[in-house]
């Protein structure tokens, strides 16, 4: 049984509270199980002819309207909005009758008010259709998956403002079969303003160049060494800076280094320190794969057979595509003279640092690893008791004495400065530890890198040089390239050089300006989770509706 909320002399607070259009009167608010049910009549004495926009004051009937509002207290709302139909009577107009526009309370057609519309869309942005569905739960009629997706598809797109400097740059929405590869398309982003401009289907020429020809305030293009983009820069905005993105520079100068370090593969292993003695501290030892003969054994092969169908003229892809590989594996087998080997891989502990004090309190007699522990904690070791209690247990049982808890007479068990020798770096670890700024190098890998430009003199030129390029990134000291320039064209580095002077005025621009494609990688870090909160189900669409919506769903979510 419906009951009266209200009373006529409440209805003015009632009408404040609903926020409702002047023209429209509150005629009843009831209250049953089924929620609270509001009666509205829209009052204006004319209304619009949507064909030919010219005003009538003829009614023609009175119909009502059934939507749905935003809940109070838990409890739907439901309005029924008394409203008109009315003649058009201009002669000329083919619309001879027509229905009152609502708006901003309904839209036409709408069963839902504007405002529950707009929450509906903003947690369905915020989220996805399956998610907003069981968010949205408590509206009546519930609103299914599609009907969501639906209202968002129906949104205008956001106005864009004129940009002067953007940044643009390629993502992967969808993965192509083994050998195909991937689908990649475009995001292009205000640098200025922080938002999404647009997002493109493809990565190509022609389709970058046009979207860019219909922005010509552009100015500042911030981009990675992607010839596609500087072409499409160049053809439709000649006269807009290209700016090289400095991350993108240390990554390419990493990559080359990569590959540099993998023809110097017998100078990194005799930087391998010498085998362990007879009784080796657990740190040293490594565990024993009974398949890793089995995967050398098909690197191995993969290599010769790369070798081999070079020598017979087959191009990258088609190799790739018929050994099952990456193309990028395929280069970097061709860049490594020798097969691949054995290396196994050096877990750093977060006791490691503290193995030589520990072994040397060893053979100094004390077997207490609760003592042990407390002089490491004094020390700066700040991790549990059960971590030193391991390793010790290992000591215990190395020197056949498991159960001997108390001091004993000192002994020579270990070799303190053996034990803790690191093991001999990969190719990338290498480039990773030449890229890396020298203050957050260890001291066990700047020591290393060190013995490692001592021995080999070509190690030595292309290590400084590339820690003159990367000191002049970091620092945007443009000034510096024709000097470096000069410097590395004696080096290995030769070939990196001469790609980046195809580019030179973009590098110069990123070497001096502030400019860089943090706020866009940032971007595309956003756009990755949108992506999978479709769970694959989403079209590009949907994609691009979601991302060029996302900072206006977040605005509305925190009013």
């Amino acid at each position: 049984m419906a009951v009266p909320l209200v009373c006529e002399y409440s209805m003015p607070p009632l009408f404040n509270l609903l926020r409702l259009p002047p023209h429209f009167r509150v005629l009843d608010v009831t209250q049953s199980p089924a929620g609270i049910r509001i009666v509205l009549a829209s009052e204006v004495p004319s209304a619009s002819c949507p064909r030919c926009l010219i005003s009538s004051t003829s009614r023609h009937s009175t119909y009502t309207r059934t939507a749905q509002d935003l809940a109070w207290s838990g409890q739907s709302v439901t309005f029924q909005v008394v409203t008109h139909k009315w003649r058009c009577r201009v002669a000329q107009c083919a619309q001879r009758v027509f229905a009152e526009r609502l708006d901003p309370l309904l839209r036409r057609s709408a069963r839902m008010t504007t405002r529950l519309i707009d929450l509906v869309c903003s947690v369905t942005l915020a989220t996805s259709g399956r998610s907003a569905a069981r968010l949205t739960a408590h509206i009546t009629p519930a609103l299914s998956p599609t009907t969501l997706v639906r209202h968002i598809m129906t949104l205008p797109e956001p106005a864009i403002f004129p940009a002067h400097i953007i940044g643009i740059d390629e993502f992967s929405f969808r993965r192509g079969k083994p050998g195909q590869g991937h689908h990649f398309g475009t995001i292009i982003v205000d640098l200025e303003r922080h938002r999404v401009l647009d997002l493109l289907p493809e990565r190509d020429v022609v389709s970058v160049a046009a979207w860019l020809r219909n922005h010509p305030t552009i100015q500042v293009v911030s981009r990675d060494r992607s010839g596609t983009f500087a072409q499409a820069i160049t053809t439709a905005l000649p006269e807009a800076q290209q700016v090289l993105d400095r991350f993108h520079l240390l990554q390419n100068l990493r990559d080359v280094l990569e590959r540099f370090f993998l023809t110097k593969r017998d100078v990194l292993r005799q930087m391998r320190h010498p085998p362990m003695p007879s009784s080796p501290p657990p740190s040293a030892r490594l565990p024993e794969h009974q398949s890793q003969d089995e995967r050398v054994a098909r690197w191995v092969q993969i290599h010769q057979q790369i070798h081999d169908l070079v020598a017979k003229q087959v191009d990258v892809t088609t190799i790739a595509r018929r050994l099952h590989v990456s193309r990028p594996t395929v280069y970097r087998y061709l860049h490594m003279i020798q097969p691949p080997s054995v290396k196994h891989p050096s877990v750093r502990r977060t006791l490691d640092p503290f193995i030589p004090y520990i072994l040397q309190r060893w053979n100094e007699g004390v077997r207490n690893a609760q003592l042990i522990w407390r002089e490491l904690t004094n020390q700066g070791y700040t991790h549990s008791v059960s971590n030193v209690g391991r390793f010790v247990k290992q000591l215990r049982q190395e020197t056949a004495l498991p159960l001997k808890f108390k001091h004993v007479l000192p002994a020579s068990l270990y070799d303190v400065t053996i034990a803790h020798a690191p093991l001999a770096f990969s190719a990338i670890q290498v480039a990773r530890l030449v890229v890396r700024h020298p203050e957050r190098r260890a001291r066990r890998e700047q020591e290393y890198l060190e013995r490692l430009r001592t021995a080999d003199d070509q190690i030595e030129g292309v290590c400084r040089v590339a820690e003159q390029f990367c000191q002049m990134v970091r620092l945007r000291q443009g000034e510096r390239l024709d000097a470096w320039v000069t410097a590395a064209q004696s080096t290995a580095l030769r070939s990196f050089v001469m790609s980046l002077l195809k580019e030179e005025n973009a590098l110069r621009a990123g070497l001096t300006q502030a400019t860089s494609q943090g706020q866009t990688e940032g971007q595309v870090h956003k756009l990755k989770l949108i992506k999978r909160q479709g769970y694959g189900h989403a079209g590009f669409a949907l994609l691009r509706q979601r991302v060029l919506h996302a900072n206006s769903c977040s605005l509305a979510l925190g009013k």
